[in-house]
């Protein structure tokens, strides 16, 4: 878990305690899993970011999914 809150530390993101942030999405069938209900619009240099952020989560083994509500 210390992996991970560096990681976040190092792109700027936040911990959050699990399920703090649910209320912002839906479970959805099939494949897509969670589904933002709020998707927000970024920039293109913030979604570089953020996707960068998200690559090096998924590549940790303690991280099972990463969900975001950017579009």
């Amino acid at each position: 878990m210390q992996e991970v809150k560096t990681i976040l530390r190092d792109y700027n993101g936040k911990w959050a305690e699990s399920g703090s942030v649910r209320w912002a999405f839906e479970l959805v069938g099939g494949e897509e899993g969670w589904k933002a209900k709020f998707p927000q619009d970024i920039s293109e240099e913030d979604a570089l970011k953020l996707g960068k952020l998200v690559e090096m989560l998924e590549e940790n083994d303690d991280v099972q999914n990463v969900y975001t509500n950017a579009q």
